[in-house]
């Protein structure tokens, strides 16, 4: 049983160390741009992300397991890329909106991955389908806004 609990708290950690880089990752996309809809859409995902993490850590606790962050360079390096093109494309808010489809692409697949172990009880997988189902209409948010919203 501990074996079973320390593998969901594993793959939990990792799925919410994710989720704390997608939430400062739109705190500081809102830092580099002026546009009122970005900042209001940046905003309505970094609040998301901060609940999706509410209930996560609920999860760990359930189980009895830790919350275990220290960074991550996968963070660093898409901080590092949204600071570049902020402050040297001359599209920059399309280039963040490219950005954050990618980074929501790529949390799409870590929980599809996660969902595919089949190693969570049911109430933790209706959590994680719940959070991916909103990932995935917020992919679809991002690329209506950017086909009309910035044009």
């Amino acid at each position: 049983m501990k074996k079973y609990t320390e593998k969901i708290g594993d793959s939990l950690n990792e799925i919410l160390v994710k989720n704390i880089d997608a939430q400062n990752g739109f705190q500081r996309a809102i830092d580099h741009t002026d546009n009122k809809a970005l900042i209001h859409y940046f905003r309505n995902l970094s609040r998301e992300r901060k609940e999706f993490i509410s209930e996560l850590q609920d999860e760990l606790v359930l189980y009895g397991e830790k919350f275990k962050f220290s960074g991550t360079i996968s963070e660093d390096i898409h901080m590092g890329w949204i600071d570049f093109k902020s402050l040297f494309t001359k599209f920059k808010e399309e280039a963040m909106l490219e950005e954050a489809i990618r980074g929501e692409k790529a949390a799409l697949e870590e929980y599809n991955e996660a969902l595919k172990s089949d190693i969570f009880p049911a109430s933790t997988a209706t959590i994680l389908r719940s959070q991916r189902d909103r990932i995935q209409a917020g992919i679809n948010k991002i690329r209506s806004m950017k086909d009309f919203a910035l044009s």
